[in-house]
């Protein structure tokens, strides 16, 4: 990003338009100052999400912070446009519920950028939605505040860099000669972690951001064991077969993790399927090549290019949701193993633990009473000796 900006700046200086690149610089150094990590020092126990926010106009930027154990782990951005009538409240309400919408781990605490009036929506879409109790907090103390202050102005350059920076979106219509601007585009990635079953993903985005909602993920029906071309047909077919059958809205563009290879096997099901209209075209990791029909070559696109770094967000989204599935695989199998080889305690009584606790780590966390309630007092007893002596790995990272 910065190379870009320095360009720019260089460049409005040279016409002597000195105005604009004073913005450039100024947004330059934000952009350095962001890319400090956070200095605040936190106790190890504080585990919180930090949501920073910013508004110009009609747009609203919301920025994250996701802080686990006293460390900031990851953060993310959204930028989203909005009707007059919409107040603050409502657009921060959609926002989270997009941020939250495919994320599994939430904290207990959420940092929100200013004293909400109603707190009920809020409280109503974690405890229904998301199953987790929240509390919506404005922060008081410095060192929250000393974050919440860095998410806003990590927001507020969010919009800064909305409007000054060329559209991804105009971008990528331009390099990959698209018949229309691709406001709606589905990417797809195959996963097989440890060589196991493969599971499918797709991710949506809307208008340059993630449209979670629309996220999909696939079980493998027709594929045994690793075999990504393969699988990739089976998921492109089940998709877009539902979306004919359905007359539902086709992608402008469609995206495949993957090279030529993969490139073709799209294009052999979109060809099945009477679609071959539909722009189609795969990233290749390794250099970040593009390849489609007009590339067979491949294209490389500039680093800094706004069009590949849409495209990269795009590919790293759809993995990152194809991952989340085998942590979940993971975590519901070593609860199976270890409730088979759970002494003293039968089907039954193994099928209600089933149905109320989702894995390890929600039963390790039951108290006496509540496993009591469920199974009986002897049977608590015995599951609670046999967690303490069970052997480390089967619990839950």
């Amino acid at each position: 990003l910065l190379p870009l900006l320095e360009k720019k700046m260089q460049e409005a200086a040279e016409a002597l338009e000195f105005e604009l690149a004073a913005r450039w610089r100024d947004l330059i150094k934000v952009v350095k100052s962001l890319q400090q990590k956070p200095k605040t020092s936190l106790p190890s126990f504080d585990s919180a999400d930090i949501i920073g926010w910013a508004q110009a106009g009609l747009k609203t930027a919301l920025f994250a912070f996701f802080l686990r154990r006293g460390k900031v782990i990851e953060s993310t951005s959204m930028v989203t446009e909005t009707s007059s009538a919409e107040d603050k409240e409502s657009t921060l309400l959609a926002l989270l519920q997009s941020l939250y919408a495919s994320r599994e781990e939430i904290p207990a605490k959420i940092y929100l950028p200013w004293p909400v009036k109603n707190k009920v929506p809020f409280e109503t879409y974690f405890r229904e939605k998301k199953k987790k109790q929240v509390k919506l907090i404005f922060p008081r103390q410095e060192k929250f505040k000393g974050l919440l202050r860095l998410a806003n102005l990590n927001a507020a350059s969010e919009l800064e860099k909305k409007a000054l920076l060329p559209d991804p979106l105009s971008s990528l219509q331009e390099v990959l000669h698209l018949p229309s601007l691709p406001r709606r585009i589905e990417a797809f990635d195959i996963s097989n972690t440890g060589g196991g079953e493969s599971v499918g993903s797709l991710v949506v985005f809307e208008e340059g951001q993630p449209y979670k909602p629309a996220y999909l993920r696939f079980n493998l029906r027709s594929v045994a064991g690793p075999n990504d071309i393969a699988s990739l047909k089976e998921v492109l077919h089940r998709h877009y077969s539902r979306l004919i059958r359905e007359k539902r809205a086709l992608p402008d563009l469609i995206l495949v993790d993957g090279g030529w290879g993969q490139l073709q096997a799209a294009l052999t099901v979109l060809q099945q399927l009477q679609l071959e209209r539909l722009p189609v075209i795969a990233l290749a990791k390794r250099k970040e090549t593009i390849y489609s029909l007009q590339f067979p070559q491949g294209l490389n696109l500039d680093p800094t290019s706004p069009a590949l770094k849409l495209l990269q967000w795009l590919r790293d989204e759809a993995h990152r949701f194809a991952l989340a599935l085998h942590r979940q695989r993971r975590q519901k199998q070593s609860f199976s193993s270890f409730l088979d080889v759970l002494p003293g305690i039968g089907p039954r009584r193994k099928h209600l633990l089933r149905q109320n606790f989702p894995d390890l780590t929600s039963l390790r966390q039951a108290d006496f009473q509540t496993l009591a309630k469920l199974i009986g007092p002897s049977a608590t007893r015995n599951l609670l000796d046999h967690l303490k002596t069970s052997p480390k790995e089967n619990k839950i990272d």
